[in-house]
């Protein structure tokens, strides 16, 4: 930087300073049926943010986005989904990039009132997930029971874990799968 006699700035020169690079990066899988589709999709956004770091360590938040098929897959499998996502990045180098956390924000390709249309038992199912997501912080009885007998400490985090967007984001999860399930006969998709 150059600064004349009255401090004014006359030339300045930019200079990286940073060692870690953060980015988000936004996997849109809205048409995609195949997982090794899905997966190619996430390596190659990280491949592009690892480039363009200039060989800084990217930090990165991976978001599958969209509406697919894969959506139950994602919430289901959802450990196996990260292995695959953490293999994909050591493919881009030993120490080019950390995956911070792996988030579904996902649809499913499948109709809800459309399932509810195929038959009773479908319909009583999704009517339950749909009460159970008005009735967040009614607990039935007997976990209840089983909560008082628990030492205060591992209680404390039960209670933590069911507080608030942690548990309205374990409720989705349970109604992607079940939800997935029914859109499902015999492996098939309905």
């Amino acid at each position: 930087m150059t600064i004349t006699d009255s401090l004014a700035v006359e030339s300045a020169e930019w200079r990286d300073l940073d060692v870690v690079r953060w980015n988000e990066l936004k996997v849109d899988l809205t048409g995609i049926d195949d997982e090794a589709r899905a997966l190619t999709r996430a390596s190659d956004m990280m491949g592009t943010a690892v480039a363009a770091a200039d060989g800084r360590l990217v930090a990165a938040r991976v978001v599958f986005t969209g509406t697919t098929s894969l959506h139950g897959s994602l919430h289901r499998d959802d450990q196996r989904w990260h292995a695959e996502i953490l293999a994909r990045a050591q493919d881009h180098g030993e120490e080019a990039l950390w995956i911070e956390r792996i988030k579904v924000a996902t649809t499913p390709v499948y109709d809800v009132a459309e399932l509810t249309q195929r038959d009773a038992l479908t319909r009583i199912v999704v009517e339950n997930l749909d009460q159970a997501r008005t009735d967040l912080e009614v607990l039935p009885a007997e976990i209840g029971e089983m909560l008082a007998v628990l030492p205060p400490e591992v209680r404390h985090e039960i209670e933590v874990e069911r507080s608030g967007d942690q548990r309205s984001a374990v409720l989705d999860e349970v109604c992607a799968i079940i939800l997935d399930a029914l859109g499902t006969k015999g492996g098939e998709r309905s």
